[in-house]
């Protein structure tokens, strides 16, 4: 009975032992796979928030070259509407010359002939 005992006693430690080693190379390929697994979701954190910065950043760029287009519209319509103030105020200058001359030229020609 003492052999067999004894037998038992130390096959059991080598058993344990080869599971044990087992074990611990599961845990080891576990943290492994864990640790990639993170640096994976990590990697594509940052892709997504890389692609919303850029996203941010051409949706900010196409607003203000928006805004200046704008900008530069309404200048050149004010530009415009200037230029057109100025050629209506020339026009109305230019039509009260020539209705002040038209009686000059009446009123000279009813002197002369009257």
């Amino acid at each position: 009975m003492k052999p067999a005992l004894l037998a038992v006693c130390l096959a059991v430690p080598m058993f344990a032992d080869t599971c044990w080693q087992d074990r611990a190379e599961a845990r080891r390929l576990r943290a492994e796979i864990r640790r990639d697994i993170l640096e994976t979701t990590r990697e594509a954190r940052r892709a997504r928030m890389e692609a919303r910065m850029e996203m941010h950043r051409e949706r900010v760029r196409v607003a203000r070259e928006f805004r200046r287009d704008t900008a530069e519209a309404a200048r050149e319509l004010r530009r415009e509407r200037q230029e057109a103030a100025r050629e209506r105020m020339r026009a109305r200058l230019e039509m009260s010359r020539n209705a002040r001359e038209t009686a000059r030229e009446v009123r000279r020609a009813f002197r002369e002939n009257w």
